[in-house]
């Protein structure tokens, strides 16, 4: 399972402030991120195929 570009460079743009702060997304966006890796991770599941995230 990937993620788009767009959305990797907005999340590595996210934890990249130069500071130990973590600036946050928008919750909007959150909220979709997840949705989407639970689907993902259902339908990997139904198809009896490894659901694996992998964080940089």
């Amino acid at each position: 399972m990937n993620l788009g570009p767009p959305l990797e460079q907005i999340l590595q743009q996210s934890v990249q402030g130069g500071s130990n702060e973590f600036t946050g997304i928008e919750p909007g966006l959150a909220e979709r991120l997840i949705e989407a890796l639970q689907e993902q991770t259902q339908w990997q599941e139904i198809s009896e195929q490894a659901a694996i995230c992998v964080g940089i």
